[in-house]
């Protein structure tokens, strides 16, 4: 195309150049070159009118520009057609070669409009300019387009029909509202695609998405639709419900409040609760104000000013010269915290703040009046590090307490490990020497083992490091082997946590936590973990593993498949484990049928099975945990092996619920041998007569003559009438003929009906 000068190529700012000289008599030539090579821009051909407009040869500028557009309608250029066709309709509206080109670009761009032709037509006889406008507008009430009412809500449109002039929208409380256009326009108002009315109408789940990751840059949508400005209330009524659920609104303003506060394009002051009001900025602020709006708030936190400090320290990094009057201001406000404070750990987190301070200006401040030493000395239970809310300065404290105690640190801080954040506990972590202090390694990752809900962060960056071989000086202790099943018994009382329930509502969460991170720790790398223990593990405990996963609740299919693939892609002896038969559905419908007397059974024995008996195997495999080296445990492998039949019968009457059918007195068949029927056969050569009831596996008891009608032998009774003979192949390979005498409805006296009643009353129990 040839050299670029500024934003458009060398013939094109000739082109320009040309006309801003007055060497018109050249332009026809180099005019012709320059659509042979089709500008790209459509800005070229408003500065090209708006030049010879300036030249006063606007005429000539039509007879060119009509040249390019019909390059343009030749290549089929159709976008930048109809860009540069309402460039040229502002200044001659009334062209009538325009026109064919006007209707060639929006026929090119807007093809896949099923409406394009009515909109067209709709369009005819208005000047060139009103042609589009008024296109845009129709383009406005296609299906798609969201409008908001003062009394409806935002309404999807879902039809236009423009030969009637009526427009069908759905709202919240009404679908199919069929409205006429022109009221539409009256009393409506559109919502473009992007902002947050028609966002929400159309794809709620998107903005909860957008506020879980980002909470004030959803704020920041819902201003902008707002003018800029919304009260805290009136952000709250926005949200609630429609993206927000009410239950989380408190955790998640939380968290978008203190994003708001530090975000460099709002102004928001908290100080007046619901009434305070949010804006958005037209500019944001500086670094500087930024850091000073956080460290000087009214209600700021310690956490805030370090936060604020640690900024200021990446600004000067960046090549800033710090503030002598901003520095010197933030010295004098935390000097309060350091003198005669009886909170040490605050006055712990204001001497270490000051320490920052100075290293950030070392010439603008003074010595500080005390050291480390001076406060750690005041310090004599160590649980004061974790009153501390900056990790890294009880780090700093903790080396201070090194020095002053001696070997006394290691038990001391071992201690406090369980209770640690993450940050702190890899900080004692590193004091604890692999060689010298194993037995308070293993005794601080016992007791945070023992309650993974209390601290979650830190239990799981522990079994990480567990897990991906970092602490290998611990693996006599901590095999891999036992681990393994430790997180998957903890994922399964997890899982009954928040299912069934039974915890604090934090302690829910931190499950719902857990089992998505454990189960990605697992699953990591093509499930390595899985494939590491494999190549180690016996036999029969890679079996009762392999059993564990595909019978576990808190994992999907998708982790089953991976999981079982890199268990026999490392040990390819491995057998297959053998199918349970517990439960047996119809293969060909996918279900089985029983009573309800039957199903209420299921259903209580269930129950029982998740909130009694599971939970107490769990128990008494933590309690032979306790006991000391797992691989020479027999309670603790005989209560696992319980677990894997416990979990085994939950799972099978959990599927066999999903798949059952009941079936009440009135809906048994009795024209032919099915479920719910007594039949008498009689023997065909002895001529004996015997009795038989077909219901279904929750009901069966063989010694009252109740048996299974999809049992092996029962199957071939099916669908067999009275007057039948058949051939009936025995369980002992025998053959035996049988004819049919009789079938009567076995569920007729109603005893079989009461499930609803036992339900109930169980339910009421509870």
């Amino acid at each position: 195309m040839g050299e670029n000068i500024g934003d458009f190529s060398a013939r094109e700012q000739q082109i320009l150049s040309l006309i801003e000289s007055g060497n018109l008599d050249r332009l026809d030539d180099a005019w012709l070159e320059v659509i042979a090579d089709s500008p790209k821009e459509a800005e070229f051909y408003d500065k090209f009118i708006r030049a010879m407009r300036r030249a006063h040869a606007l005429e000539r500028a039509h007879e060119l520009l009509l040249l390019a557009l019909e390059e343009l309608k030749t290549r089929e250029q159709w976008e930048l057609l109809h860009a540069v066709v309402r460039i040229a309709a502002r200044f001659w509206p009334d062209s009538k070669p325009l026109r064919p080109y006007a209707a060639a670009a929006l026929k090119g761009v807007y093809s896949h409009l099923p409406q394009l032709s009515a909109m067209i037509a709709a369009c005819k006889g208005l000047p060139l300019d009103q042609v589009f406008q008024r296109f845009d507008s129709l383009l406005q009430l296609l299906p798609g387009e969201v409008y908001s009412h003062a009394y409806w809500g935002e309404g999807i449109v879902t039809d236009l029909d423009l030969s009637a002039g009526k427009i069908t929208l759905d709202f919240p409380e009404e679908k199919g509202r069929v409205i006429a256009i022109e009221f539409l326009r009256k009393h409506l108002t559109y919502c473009p695609p992007d902002s947050f009315l028609a966002r929400r109408r159309k794809n709620p789940q998107e903005l909860y998405q957008l506020g879980q990751g980002a909470p004030s840059e959803l704020v920041k949508l819902v201003l902008r639709g707002n003018q800029g400005r919304i009260k805290q209330a009136e952000l709250k009524e926005a949200l609630v419900g429609s993206v927000i659920p009410e239950e989380e609104w408190n955790e998640w303003w939380s968290r978008a409040r203190n994003e708001l506060r530090i975000d460099p394009w709002i102004d928001f002051d908290v100080r007046r609760g619901a009434h305070a009001e949010i804006v958005l900025r037209n500019a944001p602020r500086s670094a500087v104000d930024e850091i000073a709006e956080r460290f000087f708030a009214h209600d700021t936190t310690m956490a805030d000013r370090i936060a604020a400090v640690r900024k200021l320290r990446e600004v000067v990094r960046a090549g800033a010269e710090p503030e002598p009057e901003l520095v010197g201001r933030m010295r004098e406000a935390l000097l309060p915290s350091l003198a005669n404070n009886p909170d040490v750990a605050r006055a712990l987190e204001a001497h270490y703040l000051l320490q920052d301070l100075q290293s950030i200006a070392p010439n603008q401040l003074p010595d500080l009046p005390c050291d480390a030493e001076a406060l750690c000395a005041k310090i004599e239970n160590y649980e004061l590090l974790l009153e501390m809310e900056d990790d890294e300065y009880a780090a700093r404290a903790l080396q201070e307490l090194a020095q002053r105690d001696g070997d006394k640190v290691f038990e001391r801080a071992g201690e406090l490990l369980p209770r640690a954040r993450p940050a702190l506990a890899q900080a004692i972590w590193t004091l604890l020497d692999p060689e010298h202090h194993v037995d308070i390694a293993v005794r601080a990752l016992r007791t945070l083992m023992e309650n993974p809900l209390s601290n979650p962060e830190t239990y799981l960056w522990a079994m990480r490091n567990l897990t991906e071989g970092k602490w290998e000086h611990l693996e006599d202790y901590l095999p891999l082997s036992s681990l393994i099943f430790e997180l998957f018994d903890q994922m399964e009382q997890w899982h009954r946590l928040v299912t069934i329930g039974g915890g604090t509502n934090e302690e829910v969460a931190a499950a719902k936590w857990l089992i998505g991170k454990v189960r990605t720790l697992i699953s990591g790398r093509n499930f390595a973990l899985l494939a590491a223990v494999a190549k180690e593990m016996p036999l029969d405990q890679l079996q009762e593993l392999r059993r564990i996963i595909q019978l576990h609740n808190a994992v999907n299919d998708v982790f089953r498949n991976g999981a079982d693939r890199a268990l026999r892609l490392t040990r390819r002896e491995l057998e297959e484990q053998t199918q349970q038969t517990a439960t047996v559905v119809d293969p060909d419908s996918g279900i089985h049928y029983c009573t309800k007397k039957g199903h209420a059974w299921a259903v209580r024995e269930l129950h029982e099975l998740n909130t009694v008996r599971i939970p107490a195997n769990a128990r008494e495999i933590e309690k032979a945990r306790s006991e000391g080296d797992l691989r020479e445990n027999a309670g603790y492998h005989g209560a696992r092996e319980k677990h894997v039949l416990l979990l085994q019968q939950a799972h099978f009457l959990q599927l066999g619920l999903a798949t059952a059918r009941v079936v009440t007195r009135d809906k048994v068949n009795t024209e032919q041998i099915g479920f719910g029927t007594r039949v008498i056969v009689q023997d065909v050569d002895s001529g004996a007569e015997q009795v038989y009831t077909l219901l279904g596996q929750w009901e069966a008891k063989p010694e009252e003559g109740i048996y299974f009608y999809k049992a092996p032998l029962f199957q071939q009774f099916l669908g067999k009438r009275v007057g039948d003979e058949f051939t009936v192949r025995l369980p002992d390979g025998t053959q035996r003929r049988y004819r049919v005498k009789s079938i009567e409805n076995a569920l007729a006296s109603g005893e079989w009906d009461v499930g609803e009643g036992v339900i109930a009353e169980h339910a009421a129990s509870e």
